[in-house]
């Protein structure tokens, strides 16, 4: 699979990665969970993605919070 380039926009909240497509890995880092899950997006919504873990455990992520395409 061709390595994907993600662009970068500026958001409210500065500069941020595009939504990630459908089957891309991502890394979700959760400060107040004390973790950081990686996962493959398995939906897009409009201000949101959901994502599943490698054990199974289904999470949604907002655009706007901390997370990176990883490979």
């Amino acid at each position: 699979m061709k390595k994907q380039k993600y662009k970068k926009v500026l958001t409210l909240r500065g500069i941020k990665s595009v939504p990630p497509k459908i089957g891309d890995k991502i890394i979700h880092y959760e400060p107040y969970f004390d973790r950081e899950s990686k996962g493959k997006v398995v939906e897009v919504l409009s201000s949101q993605f959901v994502y599943e873990t490698k054990d199974g455990q289904t999470r949604y992520c907002l655009f706007k919070e901390d997370w990176n395409p990883t490979d």
